[in-house]
Parts: C-alpha cells; sequence; structure tokens
C-alpha cells in the first residue's frame, strides 16, 4: 500500500460557516482542509484526473473563550502576507503538522466526495474529524487581515452544502459533491480501520504560509526530508500530504465547510493528500481516487496548540511577496487521530 504525499494545507472561513454541516442545520465558524497526493501520482496535476489521486482530511473550529496558543506561530505571519499571492516562510518552526489535527484521530466520517473549489473535481476521499478544535473570535477575526485580489477583506470562503443524493457516509467506532451535512442518525457504522499517519510528528524544515487571495494555505517541508502520508481508514492506497487550507466566514461565526446535524462551526481546516500513484495534484485532479481530504472543526474550547515561538517572526515584510524561513513543528500536533469520519 502506498502512502499519499501532503504538500499543503488551506482554510475555509466565514464568521459562522465551516463547509461541512452537520444534522442538517449545524455549522461552525471555521473549516481546515489538509490535502494529500496519492504517492502513485508524481503531481497534484496528474491526481486532479485520477478518481484516487487526493485524500483530504477536513477539521472543523469551534469558538473558545481564550486563545489557541498553538496557532499563535502561525497567525504570526499574517502581518506579512496581508496582499494576495503573498507568501511567508518559517525556517525550523516549532510548529508541527500534527498539531492541525485532534488529539483523538480514532473517530471521524469519510465519505467520497469532490474539491469543493473549482473545478470541484470529483475525485477527493474525505476524512472528517470528530472531535474539534478550539479557537478564539479574536484568531479567527484575524483571517480578516488577508486582502483578495482586489484590496478587499477575505470575509468567507467557503461553499455551501452539497446534497448527499445516494451516496453513504460511513463512521469509524456531480453526483459526489463536497462540502456535505453529516447526518449521525444516518451514518453506516462500518469496520474501518485506523487511519494511519506516517511522519506527522517529524520536525519541520520549512513552514510556508500563502495568501492565495481567497484563503490562508501552508505547506512543509521536513528536516529529515521524509514524505508526511496517511494510509488506512479504508483508503485505496497511500496518499502524500500537498497542503491544509482553512475556510471560516467573519459574519456569521459558522465558517466550517462541513456541518454536523446541521450545525456549523467557526473554522474548519483542510489537510489535502495526493494518492502516491499520481505523481502530482493535477494529474490526480483526473482520478477518482486521487485525494483524500481530512476536515477538523474548531470550536471554543477544545484542545490547545502553542506557536508563541513564531512571533519572533511577526515583522512585515518589505515586500507582499516576502517569504520567511523558520523552525518546523510535527505534523501530529495538528491532529486529533481519535475522531473521524470517512464519507
Amino acid at each position: 500500500m502506498k502512502l499519499r504525499h501532503l504538500p499543503s494545507i488551506y482554510f475555509s472561513f466565514r464568521h459562522s460557516v465551516a463547509e461541512n454541516v452537520y444534522d442538517d442545520f449545524f455549522r461552525y465558524p471555521v473549516e481546515i482542509h489538509l490535502v494529500h497526493r496519492n504517492t502513485k501520482y508524481s503531481s497534484v496535476q496528474d491526481a486532479l484526473t485520477q478518481p484516487d489521486g487526493l485524500a483530504v482530511i477536513g477539521v472543523v473550529f469551534e469558538l473558545a473563550p481564550d486563545d489557541n496558543p498553538f496557532f499563535e506561530e502561525f497567525y504570526s505571519t499574517f502581518s506579512s502576507i496581508t496582499e494576495a499571492e503573498s507568501d511567508f516562510t518559517l525556517t525550523d518552526p516549532a510548529t508541527l503538522l500534527i498539531d492541525f489535527l485532534p488529539e483523538d484521530i480514532s473517530r471521524f466520517y469519510r465519505y467520497r466526495g469532490s474539491l469543493t473549489t473549482p473545478p470541484f473535481n470529483e475525485v477527493v476521499d474525505w476524512i472528517v474529524m470528530e472531535d474539534t478544535l478550539p479557537l478564539s473570535e479574536a484568531q479567527i477575526n484575524k483571517f480578516g487581515e488577508l486582502l483578495d485580489s482586489e484590496g478587499s477583506s477575505i470575509r468567507f470562503n467557503d461553499r455551501e452544502v452539497q446534497p448527499i443524493k445516494d451516496r453513504e457516509i460511513y463512521r469509524r467506532s456531480g453526483k459526489e459533491q463536497s462540502p456535505v451535512n453529516i447526518d449521525t442518525s444516518e451514518v453506516v457504522d462500518e469496520n474501518i480501520q485506523d487511519l494511519e499517519l506516517s511522519n506527522y510528528d517529524s520536525p519541520l524544515r520549512e513552514f510556508v504560509v500563502q495568501n492565495t487571495g481567497k484563503t490562508a494555505q501552508a505547506s512543509v517541508k521536513t528536516k529529515s526530508g521524509e514524505k508526511i502520508t496517511i494510509s488506512g481508514a479504508g483508503l485505496s492506497g497511500t496518499y502524500e500530504f500537498e497542503q491544509l487550507h482553512f475556510h471560516w466566514d467573519l459574519d456569521t461565526m459558522e465558517g466550517s465547510e462541513h456541518t454536523i446535524d446541521g450545525v456549523g462551526y467557526p473554522v474548519e481546516v483542510h489537510l489535502v493528500h495526493r494518492n502516491t500513484k499520481y505523481t502530482s495534484v493535477e494529474e490526480a485532479l483526473a482520478h477518482r481516487d486521487g485525494l483524500t481530504v481530512i476536515g477538523v472543526l474548531f470550536e471554543y474550547e477544545n484542545c490547545i496548540l502553542s506557536l508563541k515561538s513564531l512571533q519572533k517572526y511577526s515583522e512585515p515584510p518589505s515586500s507582499p511577496e516576502y517569504v520567511l524561513s523558520f523552525s518546523p513543528l510535527s505534523s501530529t500536533q495538528i491532529l486529533d487521530q481519535s475522531g473521524h469520519c470517512r464519507l
């Protein structure tokens, strides 16, 4: 079994909208997506053409009374990426990729779906974590510091919930569009394997944060040079981490793209992974098994991450495309491995 490579991370947000919905009506403020490419494909472009090309982990954030210290280092880069298409590289960061996942990753939902951004390729295995992560209202509002290509604040970037149609959503103890509402009364209990993480807790050499003009996105490089991958959880192969990104809504505080039992969360993070049998995300997008995404929801109170070491890099760069390098974080600081759902 080949692992999927994880190249990048990005966020979706509205003040009240995660992309996935739970039990028909509940949405969360922010959602992060961790994108992984199937390692049998050499690039994201290649994986985008394959049904097993990508895997995405989605994590939803809930509002918390206090700041989540694990994200301080991440947020310290925002003053340097205000302009669209600018980025900032942290060298030897304290942050680890595992910080973007709940502590318990054994509980999750899994389903077959699509990209939640154009061209909406239906090539994604979605893994949405049942457990959420906390962010304060002040931290969620920081996403509003990012500007789009027209110089306006990016106040939300989530996609509306799509019909589930005849798909089944499995729970771990076109026609397939994403995000979806997860109705926990109708999910199918299945003896799904554990989600296996490889090198998620490896120290990082670089943590690059970019304002794409639509979201905050991040990619990483490990100090050892080893690939960060996921497998198990009913996936068809090994998927390599490509990127993570966030979804949020600053107006409604329910910016998560996925909802659970109709409830939205403040923030959702997506960790996107490419099937390793494809060489690029572009290739994976053309294949049904091209991508797997891990989704993690953020809420007001839960686990806490520490990114204070990034504050020393908070000085704004001289140009919008300035890149800063910092010491790495481990991937496991992002994930809670006990709660995931496979759709």
